[in-house]
């Protein structure tokens, strides 16, 4: 694939063997090859980049919510942390990504966390009244089960709260008493 793209090298050839073999490709030498390291050395790695998409991938592929959840994005305050929430029938995942190159807590409120689904790197969560502080490993990941939520539903709400007012306004001022005002 040559080409005047900004990067001719997008797709290079699949690095299988750290030595030349007769299944490598050879159209092309790769430009990147030390940048993950081969097929065969990334598969005695249990943190390699390779092993770290198979894992997600098996993931999503047993998890209902992470394979046709819907999505929301959950605002954290802090340009570093990519987060979002998955729900399906009931059950809820929140997603983060620590995209920086330090350590990053973040705290999430009206959240629980069930179970730790996935992490790259160790992450510690601290839980308190309502809340819960994440913290996140620079350039880690973190995906937990968190109680379903149901969405708002801004009828059944406006409809009590209307149905409380007239209640009250009905009480305040005596509205259904039966005294003629002359």
């Amino acid at each position: 694939m040559k080409g005047d793209k900004p990067d001719e090298h997008i797709r290079e050839p699949l690095v299988w063997a750290p030595h030349k073999t007769a299944e490598q490709t050879t159209w092309i030498e790769s430009k990147y090859d030390e940048a993950g390291g081969s097929v065969e050395e990334q598969n005695e790695e249990r943190n390699s980049l390779l092993n770290h998409y198979r894992n997600l991938s098996h993931l999503r592929q047993t998890n209902d919510v992470l394979m046709k959840g819907d999505i929301k994005p959950i605002e954290t305050n802090n340009e570093h942390i990519l987060a979002f929430e998955r729900s399906y029938e009931n059950q809820s995942n929140i997603v983060l990504h620590n995209l920086s190159e330090q350590p990053v807590s973040v705290s999430l409120e009206d959240v629980d966390v069930k179970k730790v689904l996935y992490e790259t790197n160790k992450v510690k969560i601290k839980k308190a009244h309502k809340q819960i502080t994440l913290t996140i490993p620079a350039q880690s990941s973190v995906i937990v089960e968190s109680p379903f939520v149901a969405p708002f539903n801004r009828g059944i709400f406006y409809s009590v709260l209307v149905q409380k007012l007239q209640d009250n306004c009905n009480q305040s001022l005596n509205f259904g008493h039966t005294d003629t005002i002359t």
